[in-house]
């Protein structure tokens, strides 16, 4: 079969990325050209996987162009009581529990997709890890441990890299916090990874630095950072003066909490990426420079309570 050239877009890595959280009636999917990796599958590479997925509260999904070589790791974010507490670790910047288990199920996932992609005779091309807020952190770890010569996991059987030398490595993560308590690569030079949030959110305020190299954005869509950490300071400023101060502050702090976790949705920002110039950027240009982004050619979402 002949290979063809790689065609991933920014919206089909962030589409993964909300299609990991599953259990919608009618949740986003990637096209046709896409192959999902079968949990059975990538339990046979780690015995051990299944259980220690359960314990960790970890969920995540691999996709596989058969025709391109690209494959996409996909994270799923907060869903569970364990990440509930997993996102405490983060923002105590402790290292977090899930990590190890989020790198294992990558290892697995990508073995598993080499393999299928060796049976039709096609190379591995390209590698992007993925996921929102908990799941976008647990991306940035995963591209720690897929990157660099010194870290890059020998395969199974012949001894050779996991992930070949010249094969591109990428991070996109959504509205994810920082990973102070996790090991950061020193070197960014084996991969681009990229932090793409909306304008209110801050959850990805939280956690401390980011991967080294990472790129934040914060696209001009949702309710605004005033609607959301503004009123949240307004409000506890106002709890504090007497009288009717303690009403007055509660109502602005409910609202400043709708308004962030309308801000925090996954949704936002792959809604506000639909048949737009940035959401059909390929993902081989953002191996380079970051591009333009152009506020225009993002659909703003103005709807927010004030």
């Amino acid at each position: 079969m002949t290979q063809a050239t790689p065609s991933a877009t920014l919206k089909d890595v962030v589409t993964a990325a909300v299609a990991a959280y599953g259990g919608d009636a009618d949740p986003p999917k990637l096209g046709r050209e896409w192959t999902p990796v079968s949990l059975e599958q990538i339990y046979k590479k780690d015995p051990m996987l299944a259980k220690s997925m359960t314990d960790a509260g970890f969920s995540g999904q691999v996709s596989v162009n058969l025709q391109t070589g690209e494959v996409i790791i996909a994270d799923r974010g907060t869903q569970n009581l364990k990440n509930i507490f997993t996102d405490a670790e983060l923002a105590t910047r402790e290292k977090i529990n899930a990590q190890p288990v989020a790198n294992a199920f990558a290892l697995a996932g990508l073995r598993v997709a080499k393999e299928m992609l060796e049976a039709d005779q096609i190379s591995l091309s390209a590698v992007y890890t993925t996921g929102h807020s908990l799941g976008g952190t647990e991306s940035q770890g995963q591209m720690v441990m897929l990157s660099g010569a010194a870290m890059r996991t020998k395969d199974q059987g012949d001894g050779l890299p996991l992930v070949p030398e010249g094969v591109k490595l990428t991070n996109v993560s959504i509205d994810a916090p920082g990973i102070d308590g996790l090991k950061v690569a020193d070197d960014g030079s084996q991969y681009v990874s990229y932090n793409f949030s909306s304008q209110g959110d801050l959850v990805h305020l939280s956690g401390g630095k980011e991967l080294a190299g990472t790129t934040d954005i914060s696209l001009p869509v949702g309710p605004p950072m005033m609607a959301t950490g503004g009123l949240l300071v307004l409000g506890a400023g106002a709890c504090a003066i007497p009288g009717a101060g303690p009403l007055i502050g509660g109502s602005l702090m409910a609202s400043g909490l709708r308004n962030a976790y309308e801000a925090h949705s996954s949704m936002l920002i792959l809604s506000s990426l639909a048949n737009t110039e940035l959401g059909d950027t390929p993902m081989s240009q953002l191996l380079g420079a970051p591009p333009s982004f152009d506020p225009p050619a993002v659909a703003p979402r103005a709807r927010f309570r004030p």
